[in-house]
């Protein structure tokens, strides 16, 4: 997965690639560094699938616990 950095400073997922099921999916079309446009509805699913994945590796890797 790619994230990039907004100008609000926060990090969103632009793209996916799963090579399990050889699948491939843009949010954000980036061009010379800039998004030059967006698919909501892919960004939004993006964002969902982020949010579980990477709560998934909090919880997997025991990072809570260190705080």
């Amino acid at each position: 997965m790619l994230f990039i950095q907004a100008e609000d400073s926060g990090y969103y997922p632009a793209e996916i690639w799963q090579d399990a099921v050889n699948s491939h999916g843009v949010g954000v079309l980036i061009e010379d560094g800039m998004a030059v446009s967006i698919d909501e509805t892919e960004q939004a699913d993006m964002t969902m699938f982020a949010e579980v994945w990477l709560k998934n590796i909090w919880e997997q890797q025991g990072l809570g616990e260190a705080l």
